[in-house]
């Protein structure tokens, strides 16, 4: 989750065989399940009624469907990569401050303080 840092026991936790299951049995509980039911039973009726209605759908009309689906995913595909590149910066930055720091306290200070506070940054 971007919102909550993991720890080691969630970490264990996810990376455990039950979580299928857990998964599975509290899919009720799920955000992304609440957000996306009220759309897929929208569209579930439609295709119902045209169904019923016996509506033909020619390969024209796929094609213009497919067109801003096919937009839709690139630009999903691109804000991934984005958010993925700016995530890498960021963790670079940090790394690169953190090594700055540990530097200045090997200038300034003693052998074992500057051991002590790096042990900390680490």
């Amino acid at each position: 989750s971007i919102t909550v840092l993991w720890g080691r026991d969630t970490w264990n936790r996810y990376q455990s065989r039950k979580r299928h299951w857990r998964a599975i049995i509290g899919f009720p509980r799920s955000t992304i399940l609440r957000q996306l039911l009220p759309v897929v039973t929208a569209y579930a009726a439609w295709a119902c009624v045209a169904w019923k209605l016996k509506w033909k759908i020619t390969a024209n009309a796929v094609t213009y469907l497919t067109s801003p689906l096919a937009l839709m995913l690139a630009f999903r595909v691109n804000s991934v990569s984005t958010r993925l590149h700016e995530g890498r910066q960021q963790w670079g930055t940090i790394i690169a401050n953190a090594r700055n720091i540990a530097s200045l306290l090997a200038a300034c200070c003693g052998k074992d303080t500057c051991a002590r506070c790096c042990r900390l940054l680490v």
